[in-house]
């Protein structure tokens, strides 16, 4: 386990979170339900910060944000609003 970085987040969070059972260890329970609604897009990753003395564990859902589509058509290029503006001052 040592040599791998993520298991050793893993197993941390797990005693860090998890609920103590017999023999002296932790577990966390999730149902199938839960890991479902993860994104298959997530990413998790490891940071070390730059003292080396800590690392941070992030994970990043990825999730698709909905907004206003924007097009070129929808686009006012600033040459035309530069034009715009100067027949106003006029």
């Amino acid at each position: 386990m040592r040599g791998n970085p993520q298991l050793m987040a893993i197993a941390m969070l797990v005693r860090k979170f998890g609920t103590k059972i017999p023999g002296g260890g932790y577990e966390v329970t999730i149902s199938h339900e839960e890991m479902a609604n993860f994104s298959q897009w997530g990413m998790f990753q490891e940071v070390p910060d730059l003292d080396l003395k800590q690392v941070r564990w992030q994970y990043y859902p990825q999730n698709t944000i909905e907004g206003e589509l924007v097009t070129p058509e929808s686009i006012t290029p600033e040459s035309v609003t530069e034009a715009l503006s100067e027949k106003t001052d006029d």
